[in-house]
């Protein structure tokens, strides 16, 4: 290889193998198995390729084994981390591309959805697209969808709640801190001016969020690829893609973003090479990467393999068909030592390396926090104001005052002014007879200030009993895990029945609670077994008390 390429290891006659960076423009495969050294090749050849100061390349790395952030310490310069248990936001009308938004969204949380409901899935698609092209993030979606009726569809109800029954989950730890924003963070408008590695490997150990993982990793490789596609003609390579677990990657969405009207049967690979992007696809299985995708890629180096299926792929992709050629390759590729790979690239016969030794330490990134608070949208009282709100939202209207050391002309000056600009919003949270608590939050706020409230309110008053508390968790408000007990607190913006029915077939008991009279009524009226309790919110405690005590249970 080039005598001027970055070093990754040796050849099998002893020099130095380099990989020239030139070549990432036509695209990298990397795969192997667990253990085989894949993933320290891929490490290396990224860090090599971000520090190069003839190339000056920005990488992008989304990473879902939870490996790649130890690499930042030996990247040159700044680079910024997020994670999806910290700091990631995903607004996927971010794309600003409605059939691009529907497309995604069907080819992951809607996967499946057409089959279980045949007779509506024509029906489901329009509802999909009608309610996506008038939202602006996940949080419109699902309230344009509950409350969408303009046309008279025979089965709607059961439509909007086959759709609403996918996005549930949206609306719980842990997926609600991600998607429901305004506004993604990073901002996609500047992924490809700086080095950022993006870890979902939190989310994707949750073995029940794969399609979300997927969702994200294809939101951000979207924009992305589409921003590279729709820059000027470039003679270098000026970006670097990671993608670590490729077959991730949804092929639908690659074929969408290269069919333009200026451009419609030009090679995918090609545009990218010409506007300075590589892409470096990792993973374990070549056989799971869609065809597409791998025959895109110029430069494959592959680790020990064992299936036959991934060999027979790669051997024919070097130009291997006969079936003598294959079964010796197959010998060779199940007996590759650790670290070893065969490389099969442009001008070039296949031929063995043996990549360099290198080792990471467990490296903790500094968070990179969402900037909530701008100069630009309040003033100095107000920036005063939200940053109290933010650090402690449950306070009393005394409380928040005494603890600003405001006087009550100044407070309601600076409240009445945000209100006004529609910039918060005051709401109550009524707990019995007594007067309502007066909460404030920022505009759109999701899950509200109310909701919390009571989900802090009633976790104390538990814990006071010696019960322990899992709240905010995957799932229901609040667990009890020694009484087999759930509860859900209801303000009517979620899908009852639906949360119902999966606790119900979960938990030994339920309880759903509210302060809404009207909600208590028809719950009340609808709900008749044992199993479940509806009850106001300041009722839980005692009721959950008598619960310890053993009495038999009833709605109070």
């Amino acid at each position: 290889m080039d005598y001027w390429g970055e070093r990754l290891g040796t050849l099998s006659n002893g020099l130095q193998f380099n990989f020239p960076l030139d070549l990432l423009a036509n695209h990298l495969l990397v795969s192997g198995q667990t253990g085989t050294g894949k993933s320290r090749f891929a490490m290396n050849l990224a860090i090599k390729t971000a520090n190069s100061d003839q190339n000056k390349i920005k990488i992008l790395v989304l990473d879902v084994e939870g490996e790649w952030k130890n690499i930042i310490p030996l990247l040159k310069g700044d680079v910024e981390y997020y994670s999806v248990d910290k700091n990631l936001k995903i607004n996927p009308f971010d794309l600003k591309d409605p059939a691009l938004i529907r497309e995604l969204l069907r080819q992951t949380i809607f996967k499946g959805i057409e089959k279980e409901y045949l007779d509506l899935s024509a029906q489901m698609n329009f509802v999909l697209q009608e309610t996506i092209s008038q939202s602006n993030n996940l949080q419109d979606l699902i309230d344009n969808i509950k409350s969408y009726d303009k046309q008279r569809l025979a089965g709607l109800d059961k439509t909007k709640t086959a759709l609403l029954v996918r996005l549930d989950p949206f609306m719980r730890s842990p997926l609600k801190e991600i998607f429901l924003c305004k506004k993604s963070n990073p901002s996609f408008e500047n992924l490809d001016e700086k080095n950022v590695v993006i870890d979902l490997h939190e989310l994707d150990a949750l073995v029940a969020y794969g399609s979300e993982v997927r969702l994200i990793y294809n939101i951000l490789t979207s924009y992305y690829l589409r921003k590279m596609l729709g820059r000027e003609i470039q003679y270098s390579v000026r970006n670097l893609l990671v993608a670590d677990e490729a077959q991730l990657l949804v092929p639908k969405i690659l074929q969408k973003l290269i069919i333009t009207e200026s451009w419609p049967a030009t090679e995918f690979a090609t545009r990218l090479r010409k506007r300075g992007c590589g892409l470096m696809l990792i993973t374990q299985s070549p056989s799971n990467i869609e065809q597409d995708i791998f025959k895109n890629c110029a430069t494959k180096v592959t680790f020990r393999l064992q299936s036959k299926e991934d060999i027979k792929l790669v051997a024919e992709s070097a130009g291997f068909f006969d079936y003598v050629e294959i079964e010796y390759l197959f010998g060779k590729f199940v007996q590759l030592p650790k670290k070893h790979a065969i490389v099969n690239t442009i001008n070039h016969e296949p031929f063995l390396i043996k990549s360099d030794d290198v080792s990471f330490g467990n490296f903790i990134p500094t968070i990179k926090e969402e900037n909530n608070i701008t100069q630009s949208e309040f003033d100095q009282d107000e920036t005063e104001f939200m940053t109290s709100i933010e650090k402690n939202p449950y306070l009393s209207v005394y409380e928040r005052r005494t603890s600003l050391g405001w006087n009550d002309k100044k407070f309601v000056r600076v409240v009445d002014g945000m209100l006004a600009k529609k910039t918060l919003e005051r709401l109550k949270a009524p707990l019995g007879r007594g007067s309502p608590r007066i909460l404030f939050q920022r505009k759109g706020q999701i899950p509200s200030v109310v909701h919390e409230f009571y989900v802090s309110w009633i976790s104390e008053k538990l814990s006071e009993q010696g019960l322990d508390v899992k709240k905010n968790g995957v799932g229901p408000d609040i667990d009890i895990p020694q009484l087999g007990t759930v509860i859900e607190i209801e303000l009517g913006d979620s899908n009852i029945s639906g949360n119902l029915k999966r606790n119900q077939a979960e938990f030994k008991h339920v309880i759903i609670c509210t302060e809404n009279k009207k909600m208590l009524e028809n719950l009340s009226e609808k709900i008749k077994t044992k199993q479940v309790s509806v009850l106001p919110v300041h009722k839980v405690p005692a009721f959950v008390e008598k619960m310890k005590a053993g009495n038999d249970f009833s709605n109070c």
